[in-house]
């Protein structure tokens, strides 16, 4: 842990400021464990073909085709705060080598563009690995693909 301490301290060509890790555990902000399917496979496969991005199109693909995948009750956030963590996170991939997938290149502008707007977070598990998946608050549209 102490390798990262100084690391990754802003977000590259979005612009961030270094993550102010005091804004999640803030007043009002509670980790929620609570696993909830809250929209249904379908409506989630076809709210991700709307998003029209490569992540999106296969992420729906591995739905219809029968993987997992959850939707974390109470993971209500402004959009920012998951920015911040994901972007950073990038960041010190690149740092690292790591080079990041298609996917954090057209997603994490789409996060950046929903700014303070609710999304909820959920994840599908692919053959080809993990995909975040951030929501609208009338779950009905999906906001990004990570």
């Amino acid at each position: 842990m102490s390798q990262l301490a100084g690391r990754c301290s802003a977000a590259g060509d979005l612009g961030l400021k270094p993550m102010d890790w005091s804004a999640l555990t803030g007043e009002g902000w509670r980790p929620r464990h609570a696993i909830l399917h809250i929209v249904n496979r379908e409506d989630l496969a076809a709210a991700l073909e709307q998003q029209a991005t490569d992540a999106a199109y296969g992420t729906a693909l591995a739905l219809r085709s029968g993987a997992a995948f959850k939707v974390w009750a109470g993971s209500l956030q402004p959009a920012r705060r998951y920015l911040d963590i994901y972007a950073w996170r990038a960041e010190c991939m690149a740092e690292d080598g790591v080079s990041t997938c298609k996917d954090f290149e057209q997603g994490l502008p789409d996060l950046q563009r929903a700014g303070d707007d609710p999304v909820a977070l959920g994840r599908v598990d692919t053959a080809e690995g993990t995909h975040v998946v951030f929501l609208a608050a009338d779950l009905k549209s999906v906001v990004a693909v990570l």
